[in-house]
């Protein structure tokens, strides 16, 4: 199921797929990871579009090497010397053709294009590039940056050092909030297309609260959605309220059910994460502030 963001606003959009950041240091994990600084020095597109041959400069990063292969935990770079004491390594290139479909997978120690059952550290995917951890992998991977400036120039390391690869897509950035006094989230209105083997629809989350008993509640949806069909033309347009994704309030446990909606029905389920993990039958799940898909 691949969602997208429809709207006309790019300056807001989030990419749907997974972590789509540009990795500037890959890990393994502790004491078995080898960090990497790692640059992606370009994508040519060739045809059909979606096909090309993505370059990533490897670059060693000395002092954290030594780290990992210390069988130290991974740690931010103290700008020491590398093994020989002149900095870090020099670069190396690897080329990774991405193929139109499909995930291609790279180690960085040595370089080298391997398969999805060696041992890799970054994963290409279209325009998506992942870790070897987080929701992508098993592993401990994960990646630094990209940082701005002013994380920079903080005088503090970023906290977390290294983030690992987190669910993602279209929905992460449904909202916009507004801090002080009012600390409240508003819709962005846009368009997402929803797609599930040949079936599309276009959604819109138009709230994110509502009543209950009289007292105003947060995490109540209220999302419009209708089908695209094959010949161009729009289905039933459907407005669904007070969708309950509250899942008992933040410090309720995590096994407490919310809302998920099968489109083609217009059918509400209210289902754990686990039940969600398990169950085909709906396309979205509503849970506090996150909107995820039921599928990649």
């Amino acid at each position: 199921m691949k969602p997208v963001d429809l709207s006309d606003r790019p300056g807001d959009r989030v990419p749907a797929g997974g972590a789509r950041r540009p990795v500037a240091a890959a890990d393994r994990g502790p004491c078995a990871a080898r960090a990497r600084r790692v640059s992606v020095a370009g994508l040519l597109l060739g045809s059909p579009l979606s096909a090309g041959l993505l370059t990533a400069s490897a670059l060693l990063v000395g002092a954290l090497t030594a780290a990992a292969l210390s069988g130290c935990e991974p740690t931010p770079d103290e700008g020491g010397a590398g093994a020989a004491g002149g900095g870090q390594a020099p670069g190396v290139s690897l080329a990774v053709p991405v193929p139109a479909a499909g995930r291609v997978y790279a180690r960085l120690d040595p370089p080298a294009v391997v398969t999805e059952s060696d041992d890799w550290d970054l994963a290409f995917e279209g325009y998506d590039v992942f870790t070897h951890g987080g929701v992508t992998a098993p592993g401990a991977g994960a990646g630094f940056g990209p940082h701005d400036q002013a994380t920079f120039t903080a005088g503090a390391d970023p906290s977390p050092f290294y983030t690992a690869d987190r669910a993602g897509g279209a929905f992460t950035g449904w909202y916009a909030y507004e801090g002080s006094p009012a600390h409240v989230l508003w819709s962005r209105y846009h368009t997402y297309g929803v797609s599930a083997g040949e079936q599309r629809w276009k959604v819109q989350v138009l709230g994110y609260y509502g009543e209950l008993g009289g007292a105003p509640v947060t995490a109540l949806y209220r999302l419009r959605f209708a089908e695209l069909n094959a010949d161009g033309t729009t289905g039933e347009t459907r407005d669904l309220g007070s969708l309950d994704a509250t899942a008992g309030g933040g410090a309720a446990p995590a096994d407490r059910p919310s809302a998920c909606l099968d489109l083609a029905a217009g059918q509400v389920l209210a289902l754990t994460p686990a039940e969600a993990a398990a169950s085909t039958a709906w396309h979205l799940c509503l849970r506090r502030d996150a909107i995820t898909v039921n599928g990649e």
